[in-house]
């Protein structure tokens, strides 16, 4: 059994993080959860294109990002919605018998095997990162996999500048105490209380 790298090894190995962008993103991954690579690119530390051929290297399998992704609408109309979902993956073409299958996990066999057995065709995995995924599952399939927003415009501006402009979005959504108030006054109103009976 080969053993595969891990993804931050196989990134610090290339030059492409210091070790401490990863203990950041790592930090990041204790309070949202998601794949380190998600947080790495949340953080502005790698750009899609670099994190995705990271993630194939590290599984021995192609991957794909950004406008390379071009889904073909047959490919779509083989595997469910409920499959996609619950199994995470996209199809993307067809090539002799062949489903080419974009997934954050291409090792991820059950799947594999599940849309093999879907859709009668020799599953070949292609490795995209697991926020693009999320848009693809939205796009296609109408599928929300997940309500954090990755800054796909911001990850070339770099960590403090992207945290920056995060900050500033954030700020901008917060309503305001007396704005709250007003918005709500009277909507709560306590009914009337009768001490006789």
């Amino acid at each position: 059994m080969t053993v595969r790298p891990r993804l931050g090894e196989l990134l610090l190995a290339r030059g492409i993080c210091t070790r401490e962008q990863l203990r950041a993103a790592w930090e990041a991954k204790v309070l949202y959860g998601d794949r380190l690579g998600t947080n790495l690119l949340a953080l502005g530390w790698v750009d899609e294109a670099t994190l995705a051929r990271a993630l194939g290297e590290q599984h021995g399998v192609h991957s794909g990002h950004g406008k390379v992704i071009k889904v073909e609408p047959g490919a779509l109309a083989l595997v469910a919605r409920s499959i996609a979902e619950k199994r995470q993956v996209v199809p993307h073409h067809v090539v002799d018998k062949q489903l080419f299958l974009l997934m954050k996990d291409p090792n991820d066999a059950v799947a594999i095997d599940e849309v093999r057995f879907a859709t009668n065709l020799k599953v070949v995995p292609v490795a995209v990162c697991e926020a693009r995924l999320w848009q693809l599952l939205q796009v296609h399939y109408g599928v929300r996999a997940s309500m954090r927003p990755v800054p796909w415009d911001r990850a070339a501006l770099g960590a403090p500048a992207a945290l920056a402009a995060l900050a500033v979005d954030a700020v901008s959504e917060l309503t305001s105490e007396e704005d709250f108030h007003r918005l709500y006054a009277g909507m709560y109103t306590p009914a009337p209380v009768s001490l006789a009976e």
